[in-house]
């Protein structure tokens, strides 16, 4: 060895000497070359600027190292964005890290290097990502390790990001068709007060639908799901859809058909949205242009590759919402149910059994209360859980003597017609049981409903 390198020190001196410019570097090259044919090790530098713009794969290796390196270098750097939701890694500089791929082992080095001068004519200097491997792994590098490091970068970028609630607008100065805010919503599955049976087919069928990407191409539809969520005022449809946002991790696209003029502004709305989102239209019964509109939003195409999610909701129902092929699934949020008190009652008063739960399962089908007038109640009485559920069940009773009086007068016509004589009175739940024994109506029903709102059972 040592001869050898005695016989490259005189073959440079004569190329120094001798030989023209062009032709020395030429050697040079050769001699390079050569020398490092003869090492096992390969590496290959990333530097954060390239002519002053910035390297996408060098932030993508920055991520992927931070998932990996916190039990090996020495010192770590830790820093949080703002409302971003988890804390990222970072490998200091003059450190190394080992990392394994397929049982190829690698090491990353971090460096400190100089980049030229700048306009001002100072050093400027940059950080740069040195990989090495040993030369037999040359093209597993290059076609699996570099693309399995971006693949797993999107995935932390995207776990990381803050998510959105978008809002339709003319397009302003900077021709944004949507506006963002950031999307905090506190609604969850495990907290909705809904049906249990329906939450959780509601969830299987959003697992399902994220699993069949393949099944979707394999039958040439865009893979979407449309879903309809229709009922009365309270029972539910906005906290369902945040909870579906935030079970998907999707940003939330709320679309305002009516202050939409036209459909080629519609157009530009559906194509300026991102991937992996929820498009919601609220209130569709109320928006202009049904037929038109709507089948626009229904058959928004999405990027390749890229799921979404539409949800419509509804107070009443449209026919052309029910045509085959419009929505995928039909969602009814109805009137509390015992499974949506019994969440409200753990929620809010921090109760999961109770005498007037039981009594409350036979009430509430016969109650029209929502969810939301059930919370409201449950809210005012925090530090009084005996007292929210006294005051649901007051205002139950009140709805079921005014249903009462209702089915009444629809029976018997207004209380004026009632033939009574001067010197005779009866009692109210007299009157349903015996003035209608034959109708066939919930009269009697009601009375022992009544009774065990009352406690006289």
């Amino acid at each position: 060895m040592g001869s050898m390198i005695a016989t490259i020190m005189v073959i440079q001196t004569a190329i120094r000497n001798f030989l023209p410019p062009w032709l020395e570097k030429l050697i040079k090259d050769f001699f390079a070359k050569f020398i490092t044919s003869l090492k096992p090790q390969h590496a290959i530098v990333i530097e954060e600027f390239d002519n002053g713009n910035c390297n996408d794969l060098y932030d993508a290796i920055q991520l992927y190292l931070s998932s990996k390196c916190i039990s090996s270098p020495k010192v770590l750097k830790f820093f949080k964005h703002k409302n971003a939701p988890n804390v990222t890694k970072k490998m200091d500089s003059d450190q190394s890290f080992e990392d394994r791929f397929k049982g190829m082992k690698v090491e990353w080095s971090l460096k400190q290097v100089t980049s030229g001068k700048g306009s001002r004519g100072q050093e400027t200097t940059q950080y740069c990502f040195k990989l090495s491997f040993h030369r037999s792994n040359k093209e597993m590098i290059h076609d699996d390790y570099i693309p399995h490091i971006m693949k797993v970068a999107e995935e932390i970028r995207y776990k990381n990001r803050q998510r959105k609630l978008y809002t339709n607008s003319v397009s302003d100065h900077l021709g944004r068709y949507w506006l963002p805010i950031p999307f905090s919503h506190p609604s969850t599955f495990e907290s909705l007060a809904i049906n249990p049976v329906l939450k959780s087919e509601i969830q299987e069928d959003l697992k399902r639908f994220m699993d069949r990407k393949k099944f979707y191409n394999r039958v040439g539809r865009a893979w979407k799901r449309g879903y309809l969520l229709y009922g009365p005022p309270g029972t539910g449809k906005t906290s369902l859809i945040a909870a579906i946002a935030n079970f998907l991790e999707f940003d939330i696209y709320d679309l305002e058909l009516t202050a939409v003029h036209s459909n080629s502004q519609l157009k530009n709305l559906l194509i300026n949205t991102s991937s992996k989102s929820v498009i919601v239209v609220e209130d569709i019964d109320c928006s202009l242009d049904l037929s038109g509109r709507t089948k626009q939003v229904v058959n928004k195409e999405v990027k390749e590759g890229d799921p979404a999610k539409i949800s419509l909701s509804t107070e009443k129902l449209d026919p052309a919402l029910l045509r085959a092929g419009r929505m995928d699934k039909h969602i009814n949020l109805s009137y509390c149910e015992i499974g949506a008190f019994k969440m409200l009652a753990k929620n809010y008063l921090d109760i999961e059994e109770h005498q007037m739960i039981k009594e409350a399962e036979e009430i509430l089908p016969l109650v029209k209360i929502t969810p939301a007038d059930v919370a409201e109640i449950f809210m005012s009485c925090e530090d009084n859980e005996e007292m929210g559920l006294v005051n649901v069940f007051e205002e139950m009773k009140r709805r079921l003597s005014k249903m009462e009086d209702n089915e009444i007068v629809a029976e018997l016509g207004s209380p004026q017609s009632l033939p009574i004589e001067d010197d005779e009175t009866l009692d109210s739940d007299e009157t349903v049981e015996e003035t209608c024994p034959a109708s066939g109506k919930s009269g009697p029903r009601l009375k022992e409903l009544r009774n065990v709102l009352r406690g006289n059972r």
